[in-house]
């Protein structure tokens, strides 16, 4: 989290301003979920790629060790 936007809400907390408050921390958990689904789906798709890359390796060798 930006830190301007963690003082600007504890300001609005301190200020008894709820729905600033609200607004900002909502947007501020909404940009670190997206973050962290973002990166979770590029760990999920290398994952697979590699998965398939070192499959197609294996029946490569294996393909070999047989001729």
């Amino acid at each position: 989290m930006d830190s301007q936007l963690i003082g600007s809400l504890i300001d609005d907390i301190l200020d008894g301003n709820a729905t600033a408050a609200k607004d900002k921390f909502d947007s501020a958990i909404s940009v670190k979920v997206s973050d962290t689904l973002d990166q979770r789906k590029q760990d999920i798709a290398n994952s697979l790629y590699n998965n398939v890359e070192q499959e197609e390796e294996q029946e490569d060798q294996e393909e070999e060790t047989q001729q």
